[in-house]
């Protein structure tokens, strides 16, 4: 075999075993569930907090939780009643969270916020300017802004600080900072009033970098075998 021959081979198994891919798979492509688990690709869902429900997602929206409201959303619904003290505690509170599990690495997830709010049953305009808490399994805080009606993604130490992750679970509290802080003109506000709020995002994407297939593993062997044995035979 030519040198050339044995450059091109050696150059193709590298390459070939070298080659590592980041997969976005997208939620809002296609209907799926409901159902208690859903595999997307390399990607395990299921269901996550005290409310159960079931994984759903729909084509043009992207993925949640039926346990509140569209099954396509990720929600902390919660009341405010009339009082006559200067400030309030929501009277009650449910909300709903999914996990996800992959064979590989977690590079980041893209999350569409969503806020609504009611008086009395009336849909309130002044909503943007709150912000919401997205706790991951790993205690990150992340606060989503949802004025701007753009998704936002979250990677790297937004969802561990730690490093590479294969496992994530997203909720929606109301007792941490951005539920408790953006909720406060509706707890000292409007005293009078009943008010209804419907925060939480829905999941449109997800990036991983998939585990590598035992047949990669191998090419990456053979072709660092294959450049020693190289350098070897130039040496001598």
């Amino acid at each position: 075999m030519t040198d050339s021959l044995k450059h091109f081979f050696l150059l193709a198994s590298l390459g070939m075993a070298s080659v590592v891919y980041g997969d976005t798979i997208n939620f809002n492509d296609a209907n799926r569930g409901p159902g208690d688990s859903l595999q997307i690709g390399d990607i395990g869902v299921s269901p996550y907090g005290e409310d159960g429900g079931q994984v759903e997602s729909a084509a043009g929206y992207g993925l949640g939780n039926t346990a509140l409201g569209p099954g396509y959303q990720v929600e902390n619904v919660m009341q405010f009643l009339p009082t006559e003290n200067s400030a309030r505690s929501p009277s009650s509170e449910v909300w709903s969270g999914v996990q996800f599990s992959v064979d590989g690495f977690i590079n980041s997830i893209t999350l569409l916020p969503v806020f609504k709010a009611y008086q009395n049953g009336t849909l309130l305009t002044d909503q943007c300017s709150f912000y919401i808490a997205v706790i991951s399994r790993f205690g990150q805080e992340q606060l989503l802004d949802p004025s701007s009606g753009n998704p936002i993604t979250l990677s790297g130490p937004d969802l561990n600080p730690y490093g590479s992750i294969s496992s994530l679970s997203l909720a929606v509290y109301y007792d941490m900072p951005g539920g408790d802080g953006s909720l406060l003109p509706y707890e000292r506000q409007d005293l009078s009033s009943t008010i209804d709020v419907q925060f939480g995002f829905t999941v449109v994407s997800m990036d991983i970098t998939p585990a590598p297939e035992p047949t990669t593993l191998a090419l990456a062997a053979l072709g660092l075998g294959s450049l020693l044995i190289f350098r070897r035979k130039t040496v001598a």
